[in-house]
């Protein structure tokens, strides 16, 4: 991919959820933005692969959501084909704070099952904590995951901070402009393990927001440099130039 074609790189994302997305391809497209498509199962992740042959700004990633894990609970095999053609793998993770109907078991199961996976196939993996921060912890650091990208975290500032000693990476979104504790996580963040995301569909809207098109993230990166107040280019070189190299290390550039 010529990254001259490139404006901007969203590294969260789930068009599969989109209402219309052919209307969030064309503004992909009008705007420039390699956008890193997280699944949640295998059937969207195979609607997202069917996207990205029609957009090649489209990176599509195939990830279990914990909130879905109990579907393959006893049959993880059937996982492995899909684990094995994406280039990165998300979104995946436990939720003891928002999922409730799926035991802590179920998913700590296909968690792991894709961590080892991962580990073994040298995958870089978007991860889901909320409520789960020290157990998702726990499990990267026994199974040796340091290709690790952290989506939207917001817990214990203890097991951040040991995150960050470990060299993850972590994506901010739409939350900086509306919570002092995310603009204190960002602050914590060396700006070389900074990424960018929109959680579109959902994310802002989820906040109370109104709007979920693709061209959100150019809010996003000036919410980022304000809070952390460097000027905004230079913020949107280092979180382009951090977000290259994983996409480089994963082979898709």
């Amino acid at each position: 991919m010529d990254l001259g074609l490139v404006r901007f790189i969203d590294f969260h994302t789930h068009l599969h959820l989109y209402d219309h997305p052919n209307e969030a391809l064309k503004s992909i497209k009008k705007n420039k933005i390699l956008t890193v498509a997280n699944s949640n199962d295998l059937e969207s992740y195979r609607d997202t692969c069917e996207m990205a042959k029609r957009n090649p700004l489209i990176i599509p990633t195939f990830g279990v959501h914990p909130q879905l894990a109990s579907e393959y609970s006893g049959k993880t095999g059937l996982l492995k084909f899909a684990l094995q053609k994406t280039p990165i793998i998300g979104e995946i993770g436990l939720d003891y704070y928002w999922v409730q109907d799926v035991a802590k078991e179920v998913q700590m199961e296909v968690f792991e099952f894709i961590i080892k996976e991962a580990v073994e196939q040298g995958k870089y993996c978007i991860i889901h904590t909320k409520g789960a921060e020290k157990e998702v912890y726990k499990i990267l650091k026994q199974y040796g995951a340091n290709k690790v990208i952290i989506h939207w975290y917001s817990g214990p500032l203890d097991i951040y901070k040991k995150m960050i000693e470990e060299g993850y990476y972590f994506t901010f979104g739409c939350e900086v402009r509306y919570s002092k504790k995310i603009q204190k996580l960002l602050n914590l963040t060396p700006t070389t393990q900074l990424l960018a995301e929109t959680d579109n569909p959902v994310g802002e809207e989820w906040l109370g927001g109104s709007t979920h098109d693709p061209d959100l993230i150019k809010r996003v990166l000036q919410d980022i440099s304000y809070f952390l107040n460097k000027d905004r280019g230079e913020v949107e070189s280092i979180i382009f130039n951090n977000s290259r190299e994983i996409l480089q290390n994963a082979g898709v550039l």
